[in-house]
Formats: structure tokens, C-alpha cells, sequence
């Protein structure tokens, strides 16, 4: 009967290998985090406040896909989001945040972390627009440390993120309230009526159309409450905003619009002015 993970010293030298693999990847600096899961003294600070779980549960995974017949290129974004997710563990722990413990159960198998990093890196392993890839990063690595979002909205959001193009997040950056505040990206203050055949901006204007009905964002009216957008030409670019649920833990996780390049929410606000 095989051992689990934990038992006995072929699981152990397997944790092992998957922890200097992974550090090989990642590079020393977060490798010294995912060292917590051997017992290495460069790690054990880390470990000891449940980095060594998480990175444990998320490089495991990654090894796991590795096995698979991957294109290069599917297992080079596999090996950017890894990166990216660590890393993330990495900067959450010396900032003094604590691992959220109902991912690493005993009696789950496998763990909703597992579940989760699993779900991710696959999805980013065929993921085509490469941009979004270290995104995910963010978003897994923040979400271990989230107990807020129980799992299977975690799941979700993974979800919702994998069926989102890159020029979404870029609207999700530009719509986000601490953005609007600063007026750096004037937006058209009316709705955009007069856009027939201008195909650029209508292809834009759909895809804020689909947050909407993935209820991302609403777009306020001045006088108060919100409006019902049926079609393109009625989305006012000024008044959407970012919303609290999936738009705004989105938002959040990732870190817009910081995550984001912003040359790129700038291409992106030129087609709604």
C-alpha cells in the first residue's frame, strides 16, 4: 500500500526532490521559502508560519503537471506562475500574514490548496494571452492567505480570472475607485451612441458589457442607484465602477492596477475616450 505524503522516507526523499526542483526554479531568494518544507535552516523561520505548506502543496502540483505531455511553452507558463505564486507566499510571510489553515487540513485529500493550485496552473498551462499568466500568480498566492474566501468561491474566482481576456483586467484596472480618483485616464462622459463601425472600440465596449453581466462592475448614475446596461451603446466609460464581489476580489487579490503595466490600462482607456 502506498504511503502518504508525510509517512515514511520515500515520501519523504519525494518532498525533497519537488522542494530543490522547485528552488531551481524559483530562484534562492524564494527557494529559501519553500526550504521550510524539508526541514533546510534556511527555511525554517518561514516554515514555521505555514509557508512550508503552502509552497509544499503548490510545487507539489507543480511536479505533478510537469510529468505530463506538455509543449514547451505550457511548461514554461507553468514555471512563470510557480515563480509567480511563490513569490507571492514569500512577500506575504515577511509582511506578517499568516497562511489560512482550512486549506491544509489532515482529513481532506486532496487539500482544497492542492485543489486550488491545481486548477490554476492548469488553467495557465493553456493559457494563450501570456500576459495573464503571473496574474494568476498573484491570485493563488494571495488567496492562501485569504480565509475570507472559503474555497469554493476561491475556485471560482480561479474560474472567472481563467475566462477573462487580458484587456479585461486591464478594465477592471482602470474602473477601480482609487484609479478614478486620481483622474489620470479621462474617460467619454456619455454613452457611446455614435460608435457604429468604429470596430475597435465596440470590441472594447463588449468586453465591459460581459463584466457587467458577470456583475464585475455597474455603471452609476449620478443622481444615485445604478443603470440597467443592455447593449454597448449604453455603457457612460465615466461612471463604471468596480463592485464588491467577484470584480472587487478580483481587483484585490491581483493587485490592480499595480499588477498591471500602466502603458497597458492606457491603451486600453484611449479607446474609451
Amino acid at each position: 500500500m502506498e504511503q502518504q505524503d508525510g509517512e515514511g522516507s520515500g515520501s519523504s526523499e519525494r518532498r525533497r526532490r519537488i522542494v530543490h526542483q522547485a528552488a531551481d526554479l524559483v530562484g534562492a531568494t524564494a527557494g529559501a521559502v519553500i526550504g521550510g518544507l524539508t526541514g533546510d535552516p534556511v527555511g525554517a523561520g518561514l516554515g514555521a508560519a505555514g509557508g512550508s505548506l503552502a509552497t509544499s502543496a503548490v510545487t507539489a502540483t507543480f511536479d505533478e503537471l510537469m510529468q505530463r505531455k506538455l509543449s514547451r511553452r505550457e511548461q514554461a507558463r507553468l514555471s512563470t506562475a510557480t515563480k509567480a505564486i511563490v513569490a507571492v507566499i514569500e512577500a506575504n510571510l515577511r509582511s506578517g500574514r499568516r497562511v489560512r489553515e482550512d486549506w491544509f487540513a489532515t482529513d481532506q485529500t486532496p487539500s482544497a490548496a492542492t485543489e486550488i493550485a491545481e486548477g490554476a496552473l492548469y488553467a495557465v498551462s493553456r493559457e494563450h494571452q501570456e500576459r495573464k499568466v503571473p496574474l494568476m500568480g498573484q491570485l493563488v498566492g494571495n488567496l492562501i492567505f485569504t480565509p475570507e474566501v472559503d474555497t469554493a468561491y476561491a475556485n471560482y474566482l480561479v474560474k472567472q480570472f481563467d475566462e477573462l481576456t487580458y484587456r479585461q483586467l486591464c478594465l477592471l484596472a482602470l474602473f477601480n475607485l482609487d484609479i478614478k480618483a486620481t483622474g489620470k485616464y479621462p474617460l467619454r462622459q456619455q454613452p457611446a451612441d455614435g460608435t457604429a463601425g468604429h470596430e475597435p472600440v465596440i470590441g472594447v465596449l463588449q468586453e465591459v458589457l460581459d463584466l457587467y453581466r458577470r456583475t464585475m462592475i455597474q455603471q452609476v448614475r449620478p443622481s444615485g442607484g445604478n443603470d440597467i446596461l443592455l447593449t454597448v451603446h449604453s455603457i457612460n466609460p465615466d461612471k463604471i465602477r468596480v463592485v464588491s464581489g467577484p470584480g472587487g476580489w478580483l481587483t484585490a487579490l491581483i493587485g490592480l492596477p499595480g499588477a498591471i503595466p500602466a502603458s497597458d490600462v492606457s491603451a486600453v482607456a484611449h479607446l474609451l475616450r
